[in-house]
Parts: structure tokens; sequence; C-alpha cells
């Protein structure tokens, strides 16, 4: 359950920033606490239960990690509520110039 939920929770931040990317979002909108990754919950952990098979507790661990990262992109883009745009691409904003000196 901790596997699927934590997955999940990715996934659906990662459909965020894809609706921002394409213009489906405003991106003050993805600033929302719906929309971003807290800290995760301690989980409840058993000690009297069984222990969990290898390669569920490796998954375990693989989506830790990988929620912890995707975490760590959320904390950076969203800054202190402050949406971090990309600067335009340098050749563009170049052409536009070009294209501004010379009325093409």
């Amino acid at each position: 359950m901790r596997l699927t939920t934590r997955l999940m929770k990715v996934a659906s931040w990662l459909l965020v920033q894809r609706a921002v990317r394409e213009g489906d979002m405003a991106p003050e909108s993805a600033l929302d606490a719906s929309y971003r990754l807290g800290a995760e919950a301690e989980a409840d952990r058993n000690p009297g239960a069984e222990p969990l098979p290898i390669p569920l507790a490796e998954l375990l661990a693989r989506s830790e990690r990988l929620f912890e990262r995707v975490r760590h992109l959320d904390a950076r883009m969203y800054a202190d509520g402050v949406v971090d745009r990309a600067p335009p691409h340098p050749v563009l904003a170049q052409m536009e110039r070009l294209k501004d000196a010379y009325g093409v």
C-alpha cells in the first residue's frame, strides 16, 4: 500500500507539471498545497509483522528515493511560493532581436 500511494503521488505531481507546461494550468495554480509534494508521513511500522519479501523491500527503498528526488524538485521549483520560470532560450531571443532590428 505504501508503495502504490507513494508512486501515485509522484505520478499526480508529474501530471500537474505537464498541465502547466502545456498551458492547461496556470503556473500559479500549481503552488496550491493540494498539488505539492510535502514531507511523507512516516509509515506505521509494525515490529511484530513478518519481514517483507526482498524484491518488495527493494521496490519500497527505490520508491522512497524517487519520492525524495521529486520532492526536492518540487521544493526548488516552487521555493517561497515563486514559480521557477525557465529563462527564454538564448538563440530564440537573439532571433527575435534580429527580426525586430531588420523588420522581418
